[in-house]
């Protein structure tokens, strides 16, 4: 018996692909209903034991924060027991392998598409959902920031400086003001660092006097931002821009998340330019990062995946986020929303809205990027090993060479800030980088909050940022050129 023409061999391992993807879905959900299973019998002991005690975050004598909090209808207790439970079946070998196959299965199901239909439907469901979130993230992300200008564009990066009111009266205009540059991460973007006058970082340094700028890596970053050295060419070139505008010879350095990462390889790599170093949740020696997203990156088949996409969809890494345990963070806005404690009502509106868009504004990320943090950093930890190379700018000629990163080069006063309760970059991750740095002035703070409460909640700014102001204005040089 022969088959229709139609059904040819391509079109056959096609729906061979489906069905085994579909296989491998049904084993990760299943995991996940074992996981929220377990929990609520749990959780349902407790309270038969007369073990079980409400700790809402919410304060009873706030009616406002118990009210809205999700802690109220999702208890603390409850919390905790989906997040150990979750953790615990998404670090198994089983589904790690459930996972890695899942993601090979999408690369072929792909490939399968292109060849017989000519499109790839991951593709266009990644440009609906940029298309779809471009108008609000442009017109709506920005209320209530602080004033800023475009210093200067580096390809299709921008140079923000910013003012400290609307008249741009900047800090510049005081002779003795240092400069700092602020380097976000290549995820998500940089709104979180700037939510709101109250709650924002920006604005903390731009009140202290400090001469402030920050880079935005934009929207596109996947068409012209290819690897890592291309970000550190791009820090390079805006701290010459700086330099030059500031008449400053060194500036200070700031980087969050990843982008903490990339400031300690520029560092390593052009130490005499900077005055001194802030990270806040840096990932540093990756193979101690246990956190789930990690596990994920260990076990991601970013060859297979790369060798079919270009990029890393946005919309992709912002679904890992909430698959972390999709019950607890499907409140993360409001949550993070409530952290901030600012109880105008017009104020906790934008903020939910501006924190909603965060979350689902990430930005697609090159290929080459992408398996570079994967392969070189979680897998591999080259950094820390000092075996990660990077294709640096020379000085002579514009040439460009391979240098290796050797992280005992930086020298400058460091001050590393850790979320003990960081989720995305475990603090066992962030820690060694004191230890390894040659600098003889630097300071760890752990601080007991998550990687976005750091940025935005109230306890952050009340008893974190002031300190670390302090710090820089205590490390800041007030020579110039």
């Amino acid at each position: 018996m022969t088959l229709p023409n139609y059904l040819d061999s391509s079109l056959i391992n096609g729906l061979k692909v489906m069905f085994e993807i579909s296989a491998n879905s049904m084993s990760i959900f299943s995991k996940y209903w074992l996981s929220y299973t377990e929990t609520i019998l749990q959780f349902t002991d407790s309270i038969n034991s007369k073990n079980y005690t409400s700790s809402s975050s919410a304060d009873v004598a706030d009616p406002y924060s118990y009210f809205f909090s999700p802690y109220t209808f999702l208890s603390q207790h409850f919390i905790d027991a989906s997040n150990l439970k979750t953790n615990k079946r998404l670090r198994s070998k089983d589904f790690l392998q459930n996972f890695k196959d899942y993601i090979e299965g999408i690369a072929k199901l792909d490939s399968n598409q292109k060849q017989n239909f000519g499109y790839s439907s991951l593709s266009n469901v990644d440009s609906l959902i940029d298309q779809s979130s471009a108008f609000y993230n442009n017109n709506l992300v920005s209320i209530n920031q602080t004033p800023n200008k475009v210093l200067t564009r580096i390809g299709k990066t921008r140079i923000l400086h910013y003012f400290s009111d609307s008249n741009e009266t900047t800090p510049s205009s005081t002779k003795d003001a240092m400069p700092l540059l602020m380097v976000y991460a290549p995820i998500n973007r940089y709104h979180i660092l700037d939510l709101s006058p109250n709650r924002s970082i920006v604005n903390k340094f731009v009140s202290a006097g400090f001469d402030v700028f920050l880079i935005d890596w934009g929207e596109e970053q996947s068409k012209d931002k290819l690897t890592i050295s291309n970000y550190i060419n791009d820090i390079n070139q805006a701290l010459e821009i700086i330099g030059k505008a500031t008449n400053k010879e060194k500036i200070n350095l700031y980087g969050y998340s990843w982008g903490g990462t990339l400031c300690l390889i520029y560092c390593a790599l052009h130490n005499s330019k900077i005055q001194s170093l802030i990270l806040q949740s840096a990932n540093l020696d990756f193979d101690k990062d246990d956190t789930v997203i990690a596990e994920w990156m260990r076990s991601f088949p970013v060859e297979k995946f790369n060798d079919e996409f270009e990029e890393m969809f946005g919309h992709l890494i912002g679904l890992a986020f909430l698959m972390r345990n999709p019950v607890v963070h499907s409140t993360d806005r409001l949550k993070y929303a409530l952290d901030t404690k600012e109880y105008d009502i017009f104020q906790f509106v934008q903020n939910l809205w501006k924190i909603s868009m965060w979350i689902t504004n990430t930005p697609d990320l090159s290929g080459q990027l992408f398996r570079q943090f994967v392969i070189d950093l979680y897998q591999k930890n080259l950094l820390l090993k000092n075996q990660l190379s990077i294709e640096d700018k020379g000085k002579v000629n514009g040439q460009k060479e391979i240098t290796p990163i050797d992280l005992k080069k930086i020298n400058v006063p460091l001050l590393n800030i850790i979320g003990i309760n960081d989720d995305l970059v475990s603090p066992k991750s962030s820690i060694p980088i004191s230890e390894v740095v040659a600098s003889k002035d630097k300071k760890t703070i752990e601080f007991p909050s998550g990687h976005i409460e750091l940025c935005i909640s109230y306890d952050a700014h009340q008893n974190l940022w002031p300190k670390v102001v302090d710090w820089l204005q205590s490390k800041s040089s007030t020579k110039s050129k």
